[in-house]
């Protein structure tokens, strides 16, 4: 992997190979029409019930009138700062581009990462990471990492 991290005054400067900035550029694709399929059995990870009582029901579909649709405008948003900003990456050095993010869009691809990580854990069936099974798909298990550990060194990155 060959995504780096640098903070600066502004932000972060975010380089990688072109192949990683392809990849990173799908996500925000992929997960816009997994927002808009509440039919999706993944949707239900990453926009969970607020109230899970049975009797709460009036609770939760207030819930869901009134709080949702900002969550769910919050991660779109998201997804278009991320697409946005990657969208300016340029060339840094050999077979590197490199792309500014400001506070906020870094924040955003945290959130995004996190999703994409979240959605790719539940499709393979990743309850917990000390549980990995041997019949996982080698590609997808391998995308599930490799997001984890982008996820993980921008936060450690962020912690300073």
């Amino acid at each position: 992997m060959s995504v780096t991290f640098e903070r600066h005054s502004e932000g972060m400067r975010i380089s990688m190979s072109e192949t990683e900035l392809k990849l990173l550029l799908e996500l925000p694709q992929q997960l816009r029409d997994l927002y808009d399929n509440p039919l999706d059995e993944a949707y239900d990870r990453l926009f969970p019930r607020a109230y899970l009582d049975p009797t709460e029901e009036k609770a939760e579909s207030e819930w869901q009138e009134f709080v949702h649709p900002d969550l769910h405008r919050q991660r779109l948003d998201a997804l278009e700062a991320v697409t946005s900003t990657l969208n300016q990456a340029g060339p840094v050095g050999r077979n590197l581009v490199g792309v500014d993010f400001d506070e906020d869009t870094v924040n955003a691809l945290l959130s995004v990462l996190n999703d994409a990580r979240l959605i790719l854990g539940s499709r393979i069936g990743l309850n917990d990471e000390s549980e990995v099974r041997s019949d996982l798909d080698p590609g997808l298990y391998a995308a599930y990492q490799w997001l984890s550990h982008l996820e993980g060194d921008l936060v450690e990155t962020l912690l300073g």
